[in-house]
């Protein structure tokens, strides 16, 4: 039963990781998913060794699992799906509200494409006391599976190109076009992004405090 399942709390960086990718259930329509899953995968592996060898853990082990939740899957089955993360990366999508089943201190890494943002999940995070890592400063592609369609999206987004990501959500059209944008994960900004984050995990919070980079971590943006 769920009474099985690991208690919250847990080492603030653990010596071993479980990073879970989730990729979304494709179906008829056009899909939230990075189109370069692998090379960001290795960018979360190399951040979190560079941050172990950084705090002279040595080598640190990570395990990568691919998830991919669906309505096959019972609700016990997706709670132990995500309870078993210490990282989960995802594509923007109502998937994530089961972040909710990860330990206290462990990490969501939410993945948008160009010009899609709210903030709703960091919130959540916050609220769970999860560790929220952005990956936002992504590549918008223009051929993939379906390229017309695509190449409508694209055209629809960049008439808005003088729009952040924020304010593009104020705007239904660019909105509704960001959030089916094709796209590459920047893994350069990711590994930047998620570094600030796993820097500061287990930092006591009055040294924090004397440091103006982990407060800024710690509040978030």
């Amino acid at each position: 039963g769920l009474g099985e399942l690991p208690g919250p709390g847990g080492p603030a960086f653990p010596d071993s990781w479980r990073v879970c990718y989730l990729t979304r259930a494709r179906g008829r329509r056009l899909v939230r998913n990075a189109f370069n899953p692998e090379e960001t995968k290795a960018a979360i592996v190399e951040a979190i060794r560079a941050e172990a060898a950084r705090r002279g853990r040595g080598a640190a082990a990570v395990a990568v699992a691919d998830i991919t939740p669906t309505s096959r899957h019972t609700f016990e089955d997706q709670v132990r799906m995500f309870a078993a993360c210490d990282l989960l990366a995802s594509p923007h999508g109502s998937q994530n509200a089961n972040a909710i089943f990860m330990r206290p201190g462990a990490l969501f890494l939410e993945i948008n494409p160009p010009k899609f943002f709210y903030f709703s999940y960091e919130a959540m995070c916050r609220a769970s006391g999860l560790h929220y890592v952005p990956s936002r400063r992504n590549t918008a592609l223009h051929a993939t599976r379906q390229p017309k369609l695509q190449a409508k999206f694209a055209r629809r987004v960049r008439t808005y190109a003088k729009l952040n990501d924020t304010e593009c959500q104020d705007v239904f059209d660019c909105q509704d076009a960001a959030r089916w944008t094709a796209y590459d994960v920047n893994t350069s900004d990711l590994r930047a992004q998620l570094g600030r984050v796993l820097r500061y995990l287990g930092v006591p919070d009055d040294a924090c405090r004397r440091e103006a980079e982990c407060a800024a971590v710690r509040r978030g943006p």
